[in-house]
């Protein structure tokens, strides 16, 4: 079966299960504030999730850090991969995406203001 390449991130970020062992979700959107794999703590803006046109223009900004979760650890996706994301997203958007594909998506900053968008992909 095609992956296409931006994908990998998210293969990477799932957990190796064993038989016994369960898996909690992360679950990035769901409180005010989130702690990344450095220690670096981001600022939930607002309360809800940001429209197609917010979130749009977010993305348009090379220098926003584009944070994803599917099934597994919260990762980045940088250039390609972003961009592969991205197309995923816009696809989503306009009605082509699979029928029970959902991208939520937040808006978080540091204390050294940097952007992050959080995409939350569910089925």
């Amino acid at each position: 079966m095609y992956q296409p390449s931006h994908r990998q991130p998210c293969e990477d970020a799932h957990p190796d299960f064993r038989d016994v062992e369960a898996f909690e979700v992360p679950q990035p959107l769901g409180g005010k504030d989130w702690t990344d794999g450095e220690g670096v703590t981001w600022r939930r803006r607002g309360q809800g999730l940001l429209t197609q046109r917010q979130a749009r223009k977010l993305l348009s900004r090379s220098e926003v850090h584009v944070m994803h979760t599917y099934l597994g650890a919260v990762h980045e996706h940088q250039g390609t991969d972003r961009a592969g994301l991205i197309s995923e997203v816009e696809a989503f958007w306009a009605g082509d995406a699979a029928p029970m594909a959902t991208f939520d998506m937040g808006e978080f900053r540091d204390e050294s203001h940097r952007v992050m968008v959080m995409i939350v992909e569910g089925c």
